[in-house]
């Protein structure tokens, strides 16, 4: 199983796309400490599923903002810095599309 962002289109000329963002198991074992360690309430919810409504996209773009910048400073976090660099990775294509998702419409969002 994994985490992944799904993004559908309103009309039924696309498709649905996923995008990843972590298996379960890399979840549970990096994502949920970072949030429980950063009080990061929206990222959290990624795991047991959550729709995203474009009134809420900005708070959990703020929250994957804070993440990132925590782990971009090195003396942070307790992580190796190659799972560091691939959560980061992972977060800067969420927030593109979340961003985008934001400025579309005619987009639903969901993470699960």
């Amino acid at each position: 199983m994994s985490v992944s962002l799904q993004i559908n289109y309103r009309d039924s000329n696309h498709q649905a796309r996923l995008v990843p963002i972590a298996t379960e198991q890399d979840f549970e074992k990096y994502w949920l400490p970072l949030c429980s360690k950063l009080d990061l309430e929206w990222i959290s919810f990624f795991q047991s599923g959550l729709p995203l409504a474009k009134d809420n996209i900005s708070l959990v773009v703020k929250e994957l903002t804070s993440l990132k910048r925590f782990l971009s400073t090195p003396s942070n976090s307790d992580l190796p810095n190659d799972v560091s660099i691939y959560i980061v990775r992972r977060t800067d294509n969420l927030l593109v599309e979340l961003k985008q998702i934001q400025k579309t419409p005619g987009l639903e969002a969901y993470i699960s």
